[in-house]
């Protein structure tokens, strides 16, 4: 029995892993390094880093104003990648203790 789920868990990553290279085919080389990088070794799924001002408020059960005024406090520096600003998983985490 154990064996059988084994296989099925080793089937289901090859099955993940073909359908993110299939989704990032079109993706440019540093683009497709990137997400590539994310995916957690031992699972085939991306693993989050980093999360935009309504995700990052979520996690931390207060509103995007809340969100506003630490990030004005300093208590929270996102990331700016274009005109985005990214909240790190790390900082929020760290955040939260």
């Amino acid at each position: 029995m154990l064996a059988n789920i084994m296989l099925f868990i080793a089937s289901m990553k090859t099955n993940i892993l073909k359908l993110a290279e299939d989704m990032i085919g079109n993706l440019s080389d540093s683009d497709r390094a990137k997400v590539i990088a994310r995916i957690a070794p031992n699972t085939g799924i991306p693993q989050t880093i980093g999360y935009r001002p309504t995700e990052a408020a979520r996690m931390l059960a207060i509103s995007r104003v809340s969100l506003w005024r630490l990030e004005k406090q300093g208590a929270l520096v996102p990331k700016k990648v274009g005109r985005m600003r990214i909240y790190g998983r790390a900082q929020l985490e760290a955040f939260l203790q």
